[in-house]
């Protein structure tokens, strides 16, 4: 926790046991203090927003540059994303697809679907015995969804797909 959260809850810890001290209500003297931190994150959430609004690569790094210079202060765990490689990778696929491809939960629906596989053989006695059992998850699950598109996907041209290796 960085100084000024760790000065926040000292400070609402404190207010709560003086009001309790006085008789008073805890959740009363910890209202102002619940409010401040509503709003700062309610913010951040904005701020953020506009990072992935962006029409392209470049103004969503500036926007995300504009965002950790504003935050960084007192939330130190994100000056590391302006280290990530490929965290606007996304967009160099249409617009349309973006959310489906920002999203995880394709790869937590292969997840689950491995994970049975998987539990199911719980004993193994080779690693080709491993490497076929996966193997066979991916391909019975790529030949599953293979009719399905994934959100977004539906709407672009048989040339943006073309340009992805896709086909209708």
């Amino acid at each position: 926790m960085d100084n000024d959260n760790a000065n926040a809850a000292n400070a609402a810890t404190a207010a709560a046991e003086a009001a309790t001290v006085l008789g008073g209500d805890a959740s009363s003297a910890m209202e102002p203090m619940r409010a401040y931190l509503e709003k700062t994150v309610q913010t951040a959430l904005n701020d953020a927003k506009r990072i992935y609004g962006s029409k392209d690569r470049a103004s969503a790094e500036a926007e995300l540059r504009s965002f950790v210079s504003k935050w960084a202060r007192r939330y130190l765990s994100f000056e590391k994303y302006l280290a990530m490689p490929g965290l606007f990778e996304f967009m160099s696929f249409p617009s349309k697809a973006w959310p489906s491809l920002y999203t995880s939960n394709v790869i937590e629906g292969f997840n689950s679907v491995l994970k049975r596989k998987l539990r199911s053989r719980a004993a193994m006695n080779s690693l080709g015995n491993a490497y076929y059992l996966i193997t066979n998850a991916c391909e019975r699950y790529n030949e599953s969804r293979r009719a399905k598109r994934i959100a977004g996907f539906n709407e672009l041209t048989a040339g943006e797909l073309e340009t992805l290796g896709m086909e209708r």
